[in-house]
C-alpha cells in the first residue's frame, strides 16, 4: 500500500519539468532553438548539423536526427516581448477600442441635425383619446 501511493502520485503529476525541457543534459541557462524558429527564421540554418544524412532502414528515419544536434543561441523574439509589455503597461485613455468605434467614426456636429423649433405642447390631434 505504501509503494503504490508514491507510484500513483507520480504517474498524476508526470515529468518533472528538468526532464521535459533538457536536452542532454543541457543546462538551463542556455537557449535551445526551436525548430519552428530554425525553420521560419533561422531558414534550417545549423552549422552543427552534418552535410549528409544517411537513410537508416532499421530505424525508418534519417540520422543523424536535427533534435540530436540542437542550436543554441538567445532567443530570437525580435522584440516581441517589450512591445506587449509596453502595451499591456499604458493606461488606456478615452473611449474603449473596439471594432464598432474603429470602423464608424463619430461625425462631426454640423453633419448632425438640430431642432430648429421646440414643440412645446403637442397639436390636439395627437393627444391621446380617453377611454371610460
Amino acid at each position: 500500500m505504501t509503494i503504490q501511493r508514491p507510484l500513483s502520485h507520480r504517474v498524476s503529476v508526470g515529468l518533472p519539468y528538468k526532464h521535459l525541457i533538457t536536452h542532454h543534459q543541457e543546462p538551463s541557462h542556455r537557449y535551445l532553438i526551436s525548430s519552428y524558429d530554425d525553420h521560419y527564421n533561422r531558414h534550417n540554418y545549423n552549422p552543427g548539423l552534418p552535410a549528409h544524412r544517411t537513410w537508416n532502414s532499421h530505424k525508418l528515419l534519417w540520422l543523424p536526427e536535427k533534435n540530436d544536434f540542437p542550436l543554441l543561441a538567445p532567443p530570437t523574439n525580435y522584440g516581441l516581448y517589450e512591445q506587449l509589455k509596453q502595451r499591456w503597461l499604458t493606461p488606456e485613455a478615452g473611449l474603449r477600442k473596439s471594432t464598432y468605434t474603429l470602423s464608424y467614426p463619430r461625425p462631426q456636429l454640423c453633419a448632425l441635425s438640430r431642432r430648429e423649433h421646440a414643440i412645446p405642447v403637442p397639436p390636439p390631434r395627437l393627444q391621446p383619446v380617453p377611454r371610460f
